[in-house]
């Protein structure tokens, strides 16, 4: 038996800008990402966890290859990171939270 990542089809694959936004625990993706990739990310808690992290579909193992954001409560801001490639964005929210990719 052979286990590896699935690919997302590339009909499926978005590319930036990309807009998301929910409550709570999310993925996003898959996503065409370049060598510089600004996020920008809004959180609205009472002390909450708010973090953003990139899975590249072409690495292994488990661990996100960029954490984009790792905030507690209320948070605005923006970020750049260099994951390029096909990529799923992982949100863990302890409240409402909007994302754009660009």
């Amino acid at each position: 038996m052979t286990v590896g990542q699935p690919f997302a089809p590339p009909e499926e694959i978005r590319t930036p800008s990309v807009s998301a936004g929910g409550d709570g625990h999310a993925v996003v993706g898959p996503v065409e990402l370049t060598e510089t990739t600004t996020f920008i990310g809004e959180h609205e808690s009472d002390g909450g966890n708010f973090v953003v992290e990139v899975y590249n579909q072409n690495a292994s193992g488990g661990s996100p290859d960029e954490v984009v954001f790792n905030q507690i409560g209320e948070f605005s801001g923006e970020s750049r990171a260099d994951p390029a490639g096909v990529a799923w964005i992982e949100i863990e929210a302890d409240g409402v939270w909007r994302l754009e990719i660009e």
